[in-house]
């Protein structure tokens, strides 16, 4: 266990001191923290209160293919490196000029966007039954309540991020100093999102913006800026495991406690709460280790979740594995993340080589891409920098759940929603 956990921090500190650790426009920062979040975090809550201990030959796994993702980014920056590439992370330079006309109509399209994000969100809501958050079954009613309703759920959801994010950059380029009104809209549109009971997508009206902002803000984080960012870390854990707590008991409850002053009572709760959302993953990695097996599927979770885009199609490869696994819960499949879903297709050395590979591909896609165009400057202000921005994000899914499937969910929904982002972009620079 102590082993485990100086390993991760070792790796965790070279990969800090190599790369700017907020710099989400570079998909491989995102796949980096999100397999140290997802699926090596949780060992360090292995065995800690009500949580068992898991086996030895995941964790070692797990730890190895950790030290595989920073070996493929490594490995990426001495390859461009020796081609005469930059392979610098910083995003920020010297801000472009624009009139006051083109400016106006700038914030006109963001919050034309950003209204247009709420107004589809609201309408969904008028077609269910019960809103899940409030409802006293929000595990439930939030699958349930979804159905039939996905394709403008994803439309909203990004529709909001993309407006933000670009909300953000406007008011940092031109100096406006306008961002207090910017952070009311990031916050109201959290509540509206939180309506849907999934904590996740709703904290990204936040979490989105909100890097963006540390982008312009800090070329790179000093010590104490690290420390500030994992104290804001911390509480939005907490905060998580609140959501968590409204999932599972209700709203009402967590109304009754907080009047009752069960302030201490919440925060155990929350911390716990979250250890387990962490945990639960190399768990799941585990059943695939124990009722499954190596090489067995052979590719069938890629191919399944390929298949979902056919009509009548609607089992992910995580349920297909849940119920191969012989794993009995209430809601979907499990997360296998990209050593269990490797491992159960092709063996260990293939999660190693995928964990090598993805990695490399990420990162030196990054420098290419940065070498070559300005759509990840965001003082080009191109309509394609908070799209590049939120999708290498989103592709933090790619350490802890399938591949495939991560691909589908954040690609399609994501390039359906710019096209209407930039039908608006170009309705405003026209008529208005």
């Amino acid at each position: 266990m102590k082993m485990y956990i100086l390993i991760a921090v070792i790796l965790l500190f070279i990969f800090v001191r190599k790369w700017n650790y907020i710099n989400f426009v570079n998909p491989y920062i995102s796949f980096f923290v999100g397999y140290f979040l997802f699926v090596v975090f949780g060992g360090f809550y292995d065995g800690v209160g009500h949580l068992p201990e898991i086996r030895p030959d995941v964790k070692l796994h797990v730890i190895c293919g950790f030290v595989f993702l920073l070996l493929g980014g490594l490995f990426s920056e001495l390859f461009f490196f020796i081609n005469g590439k930059c392979t610098g992370s910083s995003v920020v330079c010297p801000p472009s000029v624009s009139s006051d006309c083109l400016l106006r109509k700038k914030y006109f399209f963001s919050i034309m966007t950003l209204i247009l994000g709420w107004l589809i969100t609201l309408y969904v809501y008028s077609r269910m039954s019960v809103i899940p958050m409030l409802s006293d079954n929000v595990h439930y009613y939030r699958v349930s309540e979804l159905q039939g309703k996905g394709y403008y759920y994803h439309i909203s959801r990004n529709l909001i991020y993309l407006s933000l994010c670009y909300l953000v950059t406007i008011d940092y380029v031109f100096r406006r100093k306008v961002h207090k009104f910017i952070w009311v809209l990031c916050i109201f549109s959290l509540i509206i999102l939180l309506g849907y009971a999934i904590r996740a997508d709703a904290l990204k009206a936040i979490v989105f913006p909100g890097l963006v902002y540390f982008l312009f803000k800090f070329e790179r984080p000093n010590k104490k800026q690290t420390l500030i960012c994992l104290f804001l870390f911390v509480l939005l854990f907490l905060f998580n495991g609140l959501l968590q707590y409204i999932r599972h008991l209700g709203f009402n409850d967590l109304v009754q406690r907080i009047s009752d002053g069960q302030f201490y009572d919440l925060l155990v709760f929350g911390w716990a709460n979250v250890g387990h959302r962490f945990w639960v993953q190399l768990q799941n990695i585990e059943y695939i280790y124990s009722y499954i097996g190596p090489s067995v599927l052979t590719g069938k979770t890629y191919l399944n979740d390929f298949l979902i885009l056919l009509p009548g199609k609607g089992s992910t490869s995580g349920v297909l594995l849940k119920n191969l696994a012989g794993v009995e819960f209430e809601g979907g499949g499990i997360t296998p993340s990209i050593i269990g879903e490797s491992y159960v297709n092709f063996g260990i050395s293939y999660a190693m080589f995928m964990c090598f590979f993805v990695s490399f591909f990420l990162n030196s896609f990054y420098i290419y891409v940065k070498s070559k165009l300005k759509i990840i400057d965001p003082h080009s202000f191109s309509l394609i920098y908070p799209l590049f921005f939120i999708l290498s994000f989103s592709l933090y899914g790619l350490a802890s759940s399938s591949f495939v499937g991560v691909l589908i969910q954040s690609l399609g929904p994501l390039i359906a929603s710019f096209f209407v982002y930039v039908f608006i972009y170009w309705f405003t620079q026209k008529v208005f």
